[in-house]
């Protein structure tokens, strides 16, 4: 079985892992951006044919000059066309399809408040994530996890299972099962708008939020004090709520990095924050 893999980051890194596991490996590796050097190297340790930057015509090409029983993709973010006419191609969902079809689907699963989330080897189509289904597996989801806990959690599940599945891919011992439109979810990608904290009529989501964008380098939950953005890296739930005052700002932390504040269905939030607050952060700021 000739195997190709392609995609970003560490994903193909876990493919080529959990083939080892099983005295196999991939013919060719793709990676959509460059990765960091030290992980350039884990990946030379598993694969010798490793190229960066590619794209859909490279695909092609390197299927001339190298064809392969099944091409594997585990996080490219370019739409394939041409290729799937080439060859089977299998793609990596973390989801638990039809659920959570489209871009991100950790950030919204966790913001939406799932206690279960999973990862789906389906076959790929012109349809975004709407291919038959050959391989997935659930996970329980722990409050207040961040989108890195999530997808750590849910790639050792993949690495554990994807040589398997192959060998039972490769064999015919791995069935089709339908992935239907109808009972299927879809979310788009996240923008960076999308990271500011607007939920102040459902607390728990604020929560939800805040938690799970915390391991985000880039784009972690914010708002706006008395007009200017403020990241914030924590959050926590007090247990009472506090009814009887029309203050958004309830409590100013001693550290100055943290507020506790009233959302409008009367329970308490505390949000911690990236850099220190400016002293005068008063009861009376504006917060947005």
């Amino acid at each position: 079985m000739r195997i190709g893999i392609v995609g970003n980051n560490d994903g193909p890194l876990i493919l080529l892992r959990s083939l080892a596991h099983r005295q196999l490996a991939a013919a060719w590796v793709g990676l959509q951006k460059p990765v960091p050097p030290k992980m350039l190297e884990n990946y030379s340790t598993l694969a010798t044919d490793i190229s960066q930057e590619i794209d859909e015509p490279w695909i092609l090409a390197k299927l001339v000059s190298q064809p392969v029983d099944v091409l594997v993709n585990c996080f490219c973010n370019f739409r394939f066309s041409k290729t799937l006419e080439r060859v089977p191609v299998l793609n990596v969902h973390l989801s638990y399809l039809p659920s959570y079809r489209g871009r991100h689907p950790l950030h919204w699963a966790l913001i939406n408040g799932e206690t279960e989330h999973g990862v789906t080897i389906h076959r790929m189509t012109e349809k975004m994530d709407a291919g038959e289904i050959y391989w997935q597996e659930k996970v329980a989801v722990k409050s207040g996890s961040s989108v890195r806990q999530l997808r750590e959690n849910l790639l050792g599940v993949l690495e554990n299972h994807f040589g398997k599945f192959m060998i039972q891919w490769h064999l015919g011992n791995a069935p089709a099962e339908i992935n239907p439109d109808t009972d299927s979810t879809w979310f788009p990608g996240r923008k960076p708008q999308d990271s500011r904290l607007i939920e102040w009529h459902d607390r728990d989501k604020m929560y939800r939020k805040v938690m799970a964008l915390r391991s985000e380098v880039e784009h972690q939950a914010y708002l706006f004090i008395d007009g200017k953005k403020r990241k914030v890296d924590f959050a926590g739930k007090p247990p009472s709520n506090f009814s009887n005052t029309k203050d958004r700002v309830v409590g100013i932390g001693r550290d100055i990095k943290s507020i506790m504040l009233k959302c409008d269905d009367n329970n308490l939030i505390i949000l911690h924050f990236v850099e220190t607050l400016p002293m005068n952060i008063t009861h009376n700021s504006k917060i947005t």
